[in-house]
């Protein structure tokens, strides 16, 4: 009986930590919205165009919504009374973070391009509220498929 009880403590303790290390690397949800208008299936991340603001002219369907939630926490000192003090991350840098895990996220699902249209990044990042989701970086995208078949034009 001893040994079962270990047996099933080992099984959950492995499927626990591979769903949390999935969830550390995977942070992009995505919801499907329209149809799109063609067989679609995984391309190359550099394939996937990145639109900002105005959407493609080129005849498409946003056939769904990406968002990624949260990102790398900054890079922070020790001090000498045992707390980490947050570095500075430039917005620039970390909004190229959330826009390279929204396109790859894209390339999976066979996007051509992506429509980034929101990114919010809180100004200080304070992991005691952050944690608790108050303020994470996000950045939200529309999957876009072109109309056409010629999807590599």
């Amino acid at each position: 009986m001893a040994r079962v009880r270990a047996r099933t403590a080992a099984i959950f303790l492995l499927a626990g930590s591979a769903f949390a290390a999935g969830c550390a690397t995977d942070n992009v949800g995505y919801v499907p919205l329209n149809p799109p208008p063609r067989r679609m299936s995984a391309r190359p991340v550099a394939a996937v165009a990145v639109f900002t603001v105005t959407p493609p002219r080129r005849p498409h369907t946003d056939i769904g919504l990406l968002r990624v939630v949260g990102g790398n926490p900054p890079p922070s000192t020790h001090t000498d009374v045992g707390f980490d003090e947050p570095q500075p991350v430039s917005a620039y840098d970390e909004a190229q973070e959330m826009i390279a895990a929204l396109r790859q996220r894209a390339a999976r699902i066979g996007c051509d391009a992506i429509l980034v249209t929101h990114i919010d990044r809180p100004l200080v990042w304070e992991p005691w509220i952050d944690y608790a989701g108050a303020r994470l970086p996000s950045a939200q995208a529309s999957c876009v498929v072109y109309n056409d078949s010629a999807a590599d034009l």
